[in-house]
């Protein structure tokens, strides 16, 4: 968005620190305020006060529960367009959100209807939604969304960053992403402890970090695969690490089109995941690579096994992928759709002077 002529000045509200960017204006809670009520209501807090000082254009939410929720009203409050960033695909609504990190909404326990209801009904107030894919725009829409209000935004990624090089691989396999429930490493410790009887120098990198970080070096170790596994934590160049592996893998239980799987692709590498939201538009099995169904863990090691036992292959998936991921860069697709939408959204010939992105950060 950053990059749109449209775009006069975007101010961002997170509670951890963020790259320099173009026109971009970070702001962040106070820390004081952070250490009495925490980051996530530190964020919600400052961002009410930013949006009462700067009168935004445009009031973006990244994600639902709950930074969607106080966008929107916002949105009303202060007379500008409000949009839901839906990153998280279905899964941040599907039975009132109780399988999301959230951990309001996991109190609930099992799936509630009349909770799925009222968000629902909350995203229906939004003046614009933005989906990875087309599985999450017809789950709103068959859900009363109005279709004309909901529009797919896969996700560019800079192709300066991500491409194919010719790096040393010091690992079979890669992940890339939050150590979090919905994300399912534990699957993925599970394969790579089915995997090692044949395969007993695999390595795996874990490239993230998460409330679920230490319990899953805890796993590794009780399942004895701890020498395998490196997590690596957080980390700012992911590009150099994706050049490090073979084979890219996602085991989650739900995700739109995910970001880092399409970064693992520019790079060259095949990816094998499990068969949720909308990854299904960019992998198409035995010929980029592998859509595992019920995340089938045998299923999954047999994918695996057969691309890296097979070199000719491994290459020929790769080239695939690069052939798959043509224009998907941030300066062929995206920069021209987020002029059109942001066009569409306010009407005025001039420059959008403040944009306010709330990140769950």
């Amino acid at each position: 968005m950053s990059e749109s002529n449209r775009v006069g000045r975007i101010y961002m509200v997170a509670a951890t620190k963020l790259p320099e960017i173009d026109k971009v204006s970070p702001i962040y809670p106070n820390a004081r305020l952070q250490k009495i009520v925490g980051g996530t209501i530190a964020r919600l807090i400052t961002l009410s006060k930013v949006a009462k000082e700067k009168r935004p254009d445009v009031i973006v939410g990244f994600h639902l529960l709950l930074n969607g929720l106080l966008v929107v009203m916002l949105g009303k409050k202060y007379d500008c367009h409000s949009v839901y960033l839906c990153g998280g695909g279905p899964l941040e609504v599907l039975g009132g959100g109780y399988l999301t990190e959230n951990k309001l909404f996991k109190q609930l326990g099992r799936h509630d209807a009349v909770v799925e209801k009222a968000l629902i009904n909350a995203v229906s107030h939004f003046g614009s939604v933005v989906v990875r894919g087309t599985d999450a725009k017809h789950f709103f829409e068959e859900r009363g969304v109005k279709g004309d209000d909901i529009y797919i935004m896969s996700g560019g990624i800079d192709g300066a960053s991500y491409y194919p090089g010719d790096e040393e691989k010091r690992a079979d396999l890669i992940f890339v992403g939050r150590i979090s429930n919905i994300k399912r490493v534990d699957i993925l410790l599970q394969i790579v402890a089915k995997l090692k009887p044949e395969h007993l120098a695999i390595k795996v990198l874990i490239v993230g970090d998460g409330p679920d970080g230490e319990e899953m070096e805890q796993m590794a170790a009780s399942l004895g695969i701890s020498e395998n596994i490196d997590f690596v934590g957080w980390q700012t160049e992911v590009g150099d690490w994706y050049r490090q592996a073979r084979v890219f893998i996602l085991t989650s239980d739900s995700e739109g089109l995910s970001q880092s799987m399409i970064q693992a692709m520019m790079t060259g590498l095949p990816a094998v995941v499990s068969d949720v939201g909308d990854l299904s538009e960019l992998v198409e099995n035995d010929r980029n690579g592998f859509l595992i169904q019920n995340q089938d863990i045998e299923a999954y090691a047999a994918a695996i096994s057969g691309l890296l036992d097979d070199p000719d292959k491994l290459a020929t998936f790769g080239t695939a992928q690069r052939s798959y991921c043509q224009g998907r860069s941030v300066k062929l697709e995206r920069l021209p759709k987020w002029n059109w939408l942001l066009l569409i959204w306010i009407k005025t010939s001039g420059l959008i002077q403040a944009v306010i992105l709330n990140v769950l950060c």
